[in-house]
């Protein structure tokens, strides 16, 4: 989290979210003032519509993320606390928990917000895409071995791991555009999957630094 708030990127991030927040505060005092238009309720697609500006929000907060909190970036800093005795499971959680939570904060709350001012549903798409996006991202920078050095020494993302950050995370929203209880529970279990892959591959990497 010290790593992460001190970077530049940081503040893009918290600008983003304050934004968004402030639209859901207004969003959600329409409703409650009762002087939303009805209609909104009746249209199809405000969920799908939620989802897919979930999704692109939730890109963006990785990217920034990135910048100063990928794997690659952090790897001889985790295999340096794995050298001096922490667990390697704490180190990768950690790392798995920090943006994973960041990225749901981000794009959660105010998106399931506004599409509850909207249609009186909270979606469960605003949850689950964010979650699966850290995680696919953690899975491309384990996976990808390209690294990208900045001229100050610091590592980013490869193109390499953002496809495959990308490509993980399309089915959750595919899933959550679909809709329906089988969509969901499926979406639910896709997201699962990639939490574990994504531990089992920054492991991998701490263990092995390569």
């Amino acid at each position: 989290m010290v790593n992460l708030v001190r970077d530049k990127s940081f503040a893009l991030f918290r600008g983003i979210g304050i934004c968004l927040l402030l639209s859901a505060a207004t969003a959600i005092g329409v409703r409650l003032g009762g002087v939303g238009p009805d209609f909104l309720r009746e249209v199809p697609g405000i969920q799908n519509a939620g989802a897919c500006i979930v999704f692109m929000v939730s890109v963006v907060g990785s990217e920034l993320l990135s910048k100063a909190n990928n794997p690659v970036g952090l790897l001889p800093q985790l295999r340096y606390g794995w050298e001096s005795g922490f667990g390697v499971r704490s180190l990768v959680w950690a790392v798995i928990m920090t943006q994973s939570l960041l990225l749901v904060l981000l794009g959660a709350p105010p998106i399931a917000g506004i599409v509850w001012a909207a249609t009186g549903v909270l979606p469960l798409a605003a949850l689950l895409i964010p979650w699966a996006i850290a995680t696919g991202n953690i899975i491309g920078n384990a996976y990808s071995k390209v690294k990208v050095r900045q001229a100050d020494g610091s590592m980013e993302m490869s193109l390499a791991a953002a496809f495959i950050s990308l490509m993980l995370a399309v089915p959750v929203l595919g899933l959550c555009l679909l809709g329906g209880v089988p969509a969901a529970i499926a979406a639910v279990v896709y997201t699962a999957l990639l939490t574990g892959g994504a531990k089992i591959c920054l492991q991998r990497r701490i263990l092995s630094q390569r």
